[in-house]
């Protein structure tokens, strides 16, 4: 059973991921259509994030952000 501080901190997570998520599906939104193909992926392996973040699915969240993050560090 979880205490109300890690109660808490679960809930302020699940709100930051939704936020994220809305925020990514707006900027999303405004992709032109000639990107379709590569729109349409991106939202695929977005919509997975919370999935991939509730089941503890390191490797999969850890792709993703080879993926897509900015990992140069020059």
């Amino acid at each position: 059973m979880m205490n109300a501080d890690t109660m808490k901190v679960v809930s302020d997570l699940k709100n930051s991921m939704n936020a994220m998520m809305e925020l990514h599906s707006k900027a999303l939104a405004q992709i032109p259509d000639s990107y379709a193909t590569q729109k349409e992926k991106i939202m695929n392996d977005l919509s997975a994030i919370p999935k991939h973040v509730e089941t503890k699915d390191f490797a999969s969240i850890n792709a993703l952000l080879s993926k897509y993050a900015n990992n140069d560090s020059k």
